[in-house]
């Protein structure tokens, strides 16, 4: 055994120090960082015992006895093949449990937060848990820009699907959330107790269908994926999503959902993978989709 190691050793059983950054507010599986640039220390550590590395989403460090005082801090983290260092004028200072900053990869901002941070004594294997959330997207002067639709339907046996378009898509600027992406959805043909003459969702007929708005897989779209999409993603009836309203006037209905919602970190995001917004009626497996990117 190597002099350090016999050091390490006697001062105790060695703990299992780990960090998870996730999506705040995620709704089903969020998102974690890949990896993370950071330093742990504790009350009492020599210089040369505060350790700072690289450290990967299942990775972890490792410390020796119950030492006091231990902060796990996060200097940096990549996300969606990004890296994202602290913004300078709004970076952390104890890294204690609440505090937030700011961390950027060019115009594209992320908060972070500490939710929780090491146990003192460190008693055994313990995890920091930090929580990141767009702010913004292209600083104060970002306007917004327009979506293109580009509508498909997957149809399992006779089961008709949803007859419902995209009529208008773009991104706004947001306020607490950052960016949000605006629909106005309407009907492609008239639904059945319409007037064949009027192409407009009537509002009580939207409670039959549960909509998704969720990054567009990797993979190519098919039946089982949508099902297997809508089964780990919040569906939602129409009504049930941010920003509802219903216009008779506008030839249907519009939502506006917080860009973070679909999973999306930043507007730049958009431009390596386009959003996916898919419906069904009630718990069918015939779908229409629109796949949005960014128009001109």
């Amino acid at each position: 055994q190597a002099p350090d190691d016999k050091a390490a050793t006697a001062k105790g059983p060695a703990r299992a120090v780990s960090l998870a950054v996730t999506r705040a507010g995620a709704h089903g599986t969020a998102d974690t960082a890949a990896s993370a640039n950071v330093q742990l220390s504790c009350d009492g550590f020599a210089p040369e015992e505060v350790q700072q590395t690289t450290l990967a989403a299942n990775g972890h460090l490792t410390v020796h006895g119950s030492p006091t005082g231990c902060t796990l801090k996060v200097l940096g983290f990549t996300l969606a093949e990004k890296a994202y260092t602290p913004r300078v004028a709004a970076a952390f200072t104890a890294y204690a449990a609440g505090e937030s900053a700011l961390f950027g990869n060019g115009d594209d901002v992320i908060g972070l937060q500490v939710t929780k941070q090491l146990p003192s004594p460190l008693a055994g294997d313990a995890t920091a848990q930090y929580a990141y959330t767009l702010v913004d997207t292209a600083g104060a002067d970002f306007k917004g820009f327009p979506l293109k639709a580009t509508h498909g339907s997957l149809v399992f046996g006779a089961i008709a699907v949803p007859q419902l378009a995209v009529k208008h898509a773009e991104m706004v600027a947001g306020k607490a959330h950052g960016a949000a992406v605006k629909l106005t959805v309407g009907c492609a043909k008239p639904l059945v107790g319409t007037s064949d003459k009027l192409a407009t969702c009537a509002e009580d007929l939207l409670e039959a269908f549960q909509a998704v708005l969720v990054r567009m897989p990797a993979a190519p779209l098919t039946i089982a994926s949508l099902n297997e999409i809508f089964a780990s993603a919040p569906a939602r009836v129409f009504p049930g999503f941010p920003g509802y309203t219903f216009s008779a006037k506008d030839a249907g209905f519009v939502i506006t959902v917080p860009l973070i919602d679909a999973g999306v970190v930043a507007v730049g995001d958009l431009a390596q993978r386009p959003l996916l917004f898919a419906v069904r009626s009630g718990t069918t497996s015939s779908y229409t989709y629109a796949v949005l990117t960014k128009g001109k």
